[in-house]
């Protein structure tokens, strides 16, 4: 699959960045971690997913600091180091990763539209992570998903069973059983991926679905980046196996 490497789309963490490591998590929003300088805070997780393999206690984590006293918590976690390699937990950073990538054509078979469209409105009650259209009716639908479980140097999706995950493929099915396009993206917020494949054995439904929605016509993609102390680049595009 031909890609363009001469520009890596990149998304960079805001700063001030503060570090730190691991002790806990709280209610799945919440994040007890302890400063270099000893003293414990909580940060704001914005990652409602399970988090399977990423929760390591003592684990060096990155955090950025609002430094808004509006706050309830001003520190607002980004990163957890995990075996010398980054991992990116911010859920809200692939999608304007993907945009960026989709845009600098380094998704190939994605790039070549006039606009792209972030949050579009599709129906009553949902929306499209990105919608992309050169105004001929050549539009395409892009889901995107953030992947941070690696086991055994694979990528897989999802870490819990996911309901929503369920839904917004059988929403992609419908749209290119009319006639239209869409695909799904799953950024990989670490660099020891080598692969992705569903992940059967947390979530069948999600796996089985999967498969019918690429036999059905939905593009797969997954998009590999290496996250540092900077923020999160993209990488290339790995195999997917179904």
């Amino acid at each position: 699959m031909k890609e363009n490497t001469t520009s890596r789309p990149f998304i960079p963490f805001p700063t001030p960045l503060v570090r730190g490591r691991f002790i806990k998590r709280e209610k799945r929003f919440l994040a007890h971690m302890e400063l270099e300088s000893g003293e414990r805070v909580i940060a704001h997780c914005a990652n409602t997913g399970s988090m399977r393999g990423s929760l390591r206690e003592g684990a060096p984590t990155l955090m950025w600091d609002s430094e808004n006293p509006k706050r309830k918590y001003t520190l607002s976690w980004k990163a957890i180091q995990l075996d010398n390699t980054w991992v990116g937990i911010d859920t809200s950073l692939p999608n304007a990763l993907a945009a960026e990538a989709i845009s600098l054509g380094f998704i190939a078979p994605l790039s070549g539209h006039e606009t792209i469209q972030r949050e579009r409105k599709i129906s009553e009650g949902s929306r499209i992570d990105i919608y992309l259209t050169d105004g001929a009716g050549a539009d395409c639908y892009v889901e995107v998903k953030n992947v941070t479980l690696v086991e055994g140097g694979v990528a897989r999706f999802p870490d819990a069973v996911t309901t929503r995950g369920l839904k917004h493929l059988g929403e992609l099915i419908k749209k290119v059983s009319k006639g239209e396009r869409a695909a799904m993206v799953y950024v990989v917020q670490r660099s020891d991926g080598r692969s992705f494949i569903p992940a059967d054995d947390i979530d069948p439904a999600y796996g089985a679905r999967l498969r019918e929605a690429a036999e059905k016509g939905v593009e797969l993609y997954a998009l590999s980046t290496e996250v540092s102390e900077k923020g999160v680049v993209a990488t290339g595009l790995l195999p997917i196996q179904l």
